[in-house]
């Protein structure tokens, strides 16, 4: 009953919040936001600075995916217009079509059971419209009283369920031992899970093996996420609309320029 209290007075709170998520930027790691997003210098730049023993943080290897995702932001809904995968919300853009979006409110109730409540609470109120307007009034609402909190659930929930089972499928497979300690690849690999699904990661990336250099490596990964058929249309994303196929591809060509920066 505590537990069910302490929920119902957080989610008073938050759905009693106004206005827009203007100053999520403000909370959330502005230095390491700034080398992704400005230059590639500063990608670089970056990169070198990281340890040398091959260990980084969920921060550092997210970083690439939340930027292109949403700009790092974890109030974010997308429209879902033309998108097979439906309205998107968070930093990673969890689909509410594919079931991602359930699966992290899922890992809230485990994780933060206010912010599940909170959500929940609200789905609830809309009398069977899924993810409706009061439910992304709630989401904006966190993401904007509790911007940190809130972005560094969505991370290590991407962490586990694409990152860390992604990886664990490309060790059993083996040959890639070489790739797996860059931090650019890593990078990549989450960024690769999030648009396409695990299993989708899975088939670009497991003819790749045995590969040397970390640089074409990326550039294959792309090429093969970019892969369209003989009518022009992407292949990994066939069902959605021509416009998100356009936006699809412009996105992985700046992507993987700034990977192959963090080389």
């Amino acid at each position: 009953m505590k537990r069910i209290f302490i929920a119902a007075a957080v989610t008073a709170a938050i759905t009693g919040a106004t206005g827009t998520l203007t100053a999520h930027a403000d909370t959330i790691n502005h230095s390491v936001r700034a080398n992704y997003i400005s230059k590639k210098n500063n990608v670089q730049n970056k990169v070198n600075n990281q340890n040398t023993n091959n260990y980084y943080t969920t921060r550092q290897i997210t970083q690439l995916s939340a930027i292109y995702e949403s700009n790092n932001n974890p109030g974010s809904i997308s429209t879902g217009k033309g998108d097979f995968g439906g309205k998107s919300y968070g930093a990673w853009q969890f689909s509410s079509n594919t079931g991602t979006l359930a699966e992290f409110i899922n890992f809230l109730k485990r994780e933060n059971y206010s912010f599940y409540f909170a959500l929940v609470r609200a789905e609830y109120k809309q009398k069977g419209i899924q993810y409706g307007n009061e439910f992304d009034n709630v989401w904006r609402a966190i993401a904007n009283k509790y911007p940190n909190t809130f972005y560094n659930l969505q991370m290590e929930f991407i962490k586990e369920n694409y990152y860390d089972k992604l990886v664990r499928m490309l060790r059993r497979d083996g040959g890639f031992s070489k790739m797996l300690s860059n931090l650019a690849v890593q990078n990549v690999l989450v960024s690769t899970a999030v648009q396409n699904g695990v299993m989708g990661a899975y088939k670009i990336i497991s003819p790749l093996k045995y590969r040397d250099n970390p640089r074409d490596f990326i550039k294959d990964i792309y090429n093969r996420r970019a892969l369209v058929n003989e009518k022009g249309v992407l292949v990994n994303f066939y069902s959605s609309s021509n416009s998100v196929q356009q936006a699809i591809k412009w996105r992985l060509v700046r992507e993987e320029d700034t990977a192959l920066s963090m080389c």
